[in-house]
C-alpha cells in the first residue's frame, strides 16, 4: 500500500495516509463553544451558573482531538478583555506512544463581564476605611496585595467596597476601620512597612448623634526586604528580619548578627549582580576562579567540593556566597 500523500510504502495507513503524514495533521479537530460569566470586581468564574476555581477540566471537556490522538495535558491562558483562549495541547499519537508533540491554537470564547451579587451588595455599602498599600517595588508587594484581598474576603464584618489602582500601589475602601488596622499592623509585623493614618469627618451618625470619620491607612512598603543583602559599614550583611523602624542583620562573612535602625546608612545589593562561579580548590580556604580567570578567596560557610557551582556576590575582589 502507497500513501497518497508522500508515496511511501507501508503496511499501515490510516485515512490512506502514512503515519508521518497523517502526524502532521493538527492535533485538535475542534474547540467547542466556551461560555463563561467573569465578575470583573471580584474576578469569580461562573460556567453554566455555577461558580468555578479550575478551568483545566471544563477545557478538557471542550477539546475534540483528532481521532488517534491523545492528549496528556495542556496549557493555556485567558485574555479576558479579549475573550481569547490561548490553549497548549500535549500528548501522543496512539501509533507512536513513544514520541511526545505539542502544539498551541488561540480560540474565541465568550465571555459575558459583569458584577455579581455579592459585589453588588458591596458596592453598594459606604465605605469607613482606605488602606493605602504603596512601593510596588517591593518584592513582597504582590503577596501582600493578594494577602489584603483574602483577609478582607475571609472577614465578614469587612468588605472591599472598591479598588483603585495608582502608579506605585492600590488602594483598598473597606467597610471596617478596625479590621484595617489590624491588616496594617499585621503587614507590619511581617514585611516591614511605614504606617501613616489620619482621619477625616465623614459626617453625624442620624441615631447617635456621634461624629462619624473615615480613616486613611497608608501602607508605604520599604525598598528592602527580608534575605535582601546590604552593605553596612564595609560588610555584606543579610537582613534577617524588619521589627518597625529596625533591622536584624547577620554578618555574611562571620554570621553574626546584630540590629540597626532603618535610618542608619547602608546601600542595597541588587542580586542581579549575583553571579555563579566554580570552586577551584578547597585548602587551606575555599577559592573560585572570578570572570577575569583570576583566582579569588570564597566566603562561605557551607560545606563544598572542588568544581561545585557557587552563587556568589563579589566584593573587594571577595566572593561571598550568598
Amino acid at each position: 500500500m502507497k500513501c497518497i500523500k508522500c508515496g511511501k510504502k507501508t503496511s499501515k495507513l490510516i485515512d490512506d495516509v502514512c503515519h508521518s503524514c497523517y502526524s502532521k495533521k493538527s492535533l485538535i479537530k475542534n474547540f467547542k463553544t466556551l461560555n463563561l460569566k467573569y465578575c470583573n470586581f471580584c474576578k469569580k468564574l461562573i460556567y453554566k451558573n455555577r461558580e468555578i476555581s479550575d478551568l483545566e477540566p471544563i477545557i478538557f471537556k471542550h477539546i475534540i482531538p483528532e481521532e488517534h490522538f491523545v492528549i496528556e495535558d495542556i496549557e493555556f491562558e485567558i485574555n479576558m478583555d479579549k475573550s481569547l483562549l490561548d490553549l497548549t495541547v500535549i500528548g501522543y499519537f496512539d501509533f507512536d506512544k513513544t514520541k511526545q508533540i505539542q502544539e498551541s491554537y488561540n480560540f474565541d470564547i465568550k465571555i459575558n463581564q459583569f458584577m455579581c451579587n455579592n459585589c453588588k451588595k458591596k458596592s453598594s455599602q459606604a465605605y469607613a476605611a482606605i488602606i493605602q498599600l504603596r512601593n510596588n517595588r517591593n518584592k513582597n508587594y504582590d503577596k501582600i496585595e493578594n494577602h489584603i484581598i483574602i483577609v478582607i474576603n475571609k472577614d465578614k464584618s469587612n468588605n472591599i467596597v472598591k479598588t483603585e489602582d495608582h502608579k506605585n500601589g492600590m488602594d483598598f475602601y473597606t467597610t471596617n476601620i478596625d479590621a484595617a488596622m489590624n491588616i496594617a499592623k499585621s503587614i507590619t509585623e511581617k514585611y516591614g512597612a511605614e504606617i501613616k493614618t489620619s482621619k477625616k469627618l465623614y459626617g453625624v451618625d442620624k441615631q447617635t448623634s456621634k461624629q462619624v470619620h473615615r480613616v486613611t491607612i497608608l501602607i508605604k512598603l520599604f525598598d528592602f526586604s527580608v534575605d535582601d543583602i546590604i552593605l553596612y559599614n564595609d560588610n555584606l550583611y543579610k537582613i534577617t528580619k524588619i521589627i518597625k523602624n529596625n533591622l536584624s542583620i547577620k554578618n555574611i562573612n562571620t554570621n553574626k548578627s546584630k540590629k540597626i535602625s532603618i535610618k542608619e546608612d547602608f546601600k542595597l545589593i541588587n542580586k542581579d549582580d549575583l553571579i555563579e562561579l566554580d570552586i577551584i580548590a578547597i585548602k587551606p580556604y575555599f577559592k573560585v576562579l572570578n570572570q577575569e580567570y583570576q583566582e579569588i578567596e570564597l566566603k562561605s560557610s557551607k560545606q563544598h567540593k572542588i568544581n561545585d557551582k557557587v552563587k556568589v556576590l563579589i566584593y573587594n575582589n571577595i566572593a561571598y556566597e550568598v
